[in-house]
């Protein structure tokens, strides 16, 4: 009888554990790991590896450290649909350039929900012209007004003052959406 029971117990958390994964009641999301379903604008870039202006590189470097990062180049952006945030949501990565040319990129994050767009965040680096701007930022964004919503995310770089976009691009290490 005892085993029996144990038996049941373990197969009901094995179809719970199930359907919340089919359902995506994950409590995370890590673009990184779900680059693939975002949506890039514009569709190519002939100069990368990728041939798109948004890629994944396993050791970006920053300072001396590398992290898995997502890079967008100037003008160009990622959008992610997602839905299922609870009242504490939070966006948390790493943002970076570790280039030698250009005169900087801002990086910005906004949000889209019920039909209105918010940037979350914005940040303006440029490693060439300011010693302070040659590392990683840890970030953190509060996300938990869009609790209950279906919303779309977008990751995107915006060239530096001369609009060029020669080595104008910004790095998202690790970004995680703590649901």
């Amino acid at each position: 009888m005892k085993t029996a029971l144990k038996t049941s117990s373990v197969l009901l958390l094995c179809i719970t554990l199930a359907a919340c994964s089919f359902f995506n009641f994950s409590k995370t999301y890590n673009f990184l790991d779900n680059f693939d379903s975002g949506s890039i604008t514009p569709a190519s870039e002939p100069s990368t590896p990728t041939g798109k202006p948004v890629l994944v590189l396993p050791d970006f470097t920053v300072d001396g450290e590398k992290r898995q990062a997502m890079i967008t180049l100037a003008s160009a952006k990622i959008v992610f649909k997602l839905s299922g945030l609870g009242k504490e949501a939070t966006l948390k990565f790493g943002a970076g350039m570790n280039t030698t040319l250009g005169d900087g990129a801002e990086g910005i994050i906004t949000v889209e929900a019920d039909k209105t767009s918010e940037v979350v965040y914005k940040k303006f680096l440029d490693p060439v012209n300011r010693a302070e701007d040659r590392k990683w930022f840890e970030e953190s964004v509060d996300l938990s007004k869009f609790a209950g919503k279906s919303i779309k995310i977008s990751f995107e770089t915006k060239p530096g003052p001369k609009g060029d976009g020669v080595g104008d691009w910004f790095a998202w290490s690790n970004p995680v959406l703590n649901k």
